[in-house]
């Protein structure tokens, strides 16, 4: 997926005197400090980049510095008014941003400003955001002995200061109001930042629900992708010939270790040959019929956008089928219940309770529903995705074109009800994960302990990895928490 780009000047967020309007006082670099700017000429200005997802049209960055200071941004500009290419307030956005920047490092010069300036913007505004700011902040300092400039004798850094019990008791104070879980800290983020969490205040401001609502089937079965997908079968034929090829090494197997090595690598020949010697025959229509494929996904994928949205923003909490709807749609629009967006649904699908967080009156079996329908709707977008990426060869010899062939041929080897964090996250990322890249993933969750070896640039680093890691992460099978060694 192609995305566009933003480019935003670094300094210091603040809040100006003359109507509240925002502004970035820049800071000049040049000296490997951070001081302010008097427009010289020698001065050293330095500017975040960040994408706008194509998807979920949010701004993404993957340097800390640029996610951090983007929090900044959006608690510096919030409104009680949810932001409509967002999904949400600029607070909710602020905290799920510093969320994502617990690192196992201390802070740079660049990121301590940065973090300093989003608690000097949260402070009497957003108590659950100035908490988690400071949270980052105390992780960061117990790694601070990493750092080269750090000593024996240093004295720790004081972190029980006045302005964090004073966003320590506004806090208990936003508990009693809200029950909105994007503006709240988790069990845990209370536990570390607070010492306590009052999980019964939370219950307490929930409505008695004493009758759960069911819901409509999805208008788009299983059935009409599973005839997409073999839309794509009908559209080539493979011939296999007999490999001519020998074996080219010859080598001594007077022990075990020469005989397993040899096997291995006969057997690894043998798949090379086979991958070879497949002449691939195109549909003469081909091109027609991705056209004609893409109007159907796009159809589909309006139809089902608009069911999900009807049952978790609104419909069918109308007021003739549950008696707390129209409370709810006033919670909504006061921002205690979330209003759900495409990328809420990535978290539907890994965890179907979400969808309650959105509308509190869906029955079991309507999360049930609501999960498959959310399945259905990515492995569409995975769909979408594919179409896109083979529309875009322009190429009179596509069935001699390895990387259309590779892409065309490909076909998912594991159940997305099995693994929804894959589907979710090749939806994310705009990819779809290769049989190959699959069977390596898998022989390694099977295999615990074992290494394996890929060529470069077929996804180890981009698609495997994050595999291993949601695998894992989401296994029922362990309590473990997944830890990632980076040998350099």
């Amino acid at each position: 997926m192609n995305s566009k780009k933003v480019i935003i000047p670094f300094g210091k967020i603040v809040r100006r005197g003359d109507g509240g309007r925002i502004g970035i006082n820049f800071v000049n670099m040049s000296n490997c400090e951070l001081s302010p700017t008097h427009g010289g000429a020698e001065e050293e200005l330095r500017f975040f980049i960040y994408d706008i997802h194509p998807r979920f049209n949010t701004l993404e960055s993957t340097n800390l510095s640029g996610i951090i200071f983007l929090a900044g941004l959006y608690i510096a500009t919030d409104s009680s008014i949810s932001n409509e290419e967002i999904g949400m307030t600029g607070m909710a956005r602020a905290i799920q941003l510093i969320r994502q920047c617990f690192v196992t490092r201390p802070l740079s010069e660049e990121e301590f400003f940065c973090l300093g300036n989003v608690k000097e913007l949260a402070r009497h505004h957003s108590p659950t955001l100035y908490l988690l700011a400071a949270d980052v902040e105390r992780n960061s300092a117990s790694y601070r002995f990493l750092s080269q400039c750090y000593s024996d004798g240093e004295e720790p850094l004081n972190y029980s200061s006045k302005e964090t019990a004073e966003e320590g008791s506004a806090y208990a104070a936003l508990i009693e109001r809200t029950a909105n879980p994007r503006l709240l800290l988790s069990r845990t983020e209370s536990n570390r930042s607070l010492g306590w969490h009052n999980s019964k205040r939370r219950a307490k401001r929930r409505r008695v629900l004493n009758r759960l609502i069911e819901i409509e089937p999805c208008p788009v079965s299983k059935t009409a992708l599973d005839d997409l997908h073999s839309s794509f079968a009908s559209m080539w034929t493979g011939i296999k010939r007999a490999s001519s090829k020998p074996y080219p090494l010859q080598g001594s197997t007077s022990t075990k270790l020469e005989e397993k090595v040899h096997g291995e690598m006969k057997l690894s020949w043998k798949l090379h040959c086979e991958e070879k010697e497949v002449d691939i025959t195109l549909d003469p229509t081909i091109v027609h019929d991705f056209e004609e494929m893409e109007k159907v996904v796009v159809s589909l994928l309006d139809e089902i956008e608009g069911y999900l949205f009807l049952i978790l923003n609104g419909d069918p909490c109308r007021h003739d089928i549950h008696w707390h709807a129209q409370a709810l749609n006033f919670l909504r629009l006061a921002d205690e219940i979330p209003v759900a967006f495409k990328r809420d649904m990535i978290s539907i699908a890994c965890n179907r309770k979400k969808s309650t967080e959105f509308n509190p009156i869906l029955s079991e079996n309507a999360q049930d529903i609501l999960h498959d329908s959310v399945l259905v709707w990515l492995e569409l977008l995975v769909l979408g995705d594919k179409i896109d990426f083979l529309r875009s060869f322009d190429d009179p010899n596509l069935n001699k074109n390895k990387s259309f062939i590779q892409e065309l041929t490909a076909e998912r080897r594991w159940q997305t009800r099995e693994h929804p964090y894959w589907l979710a996250f090749e939806a994310d990322q705009g990819i779809r994960i290769r049989p190959e890249q699959y069977e390596m993933a898998i022989h390694l969750i099977k295999n615990n302990g074992s290494a394996v070896q890929l060529n470069m640039g077929l996804g180890k680093t981009r698609v495997i990895l994050p595999m291993l890691i949601l695998f894992w992460s989401f296994s029922s099978k362990t309590d473990l928490i997944p830890r990632v060694f980076l040998l350099s």
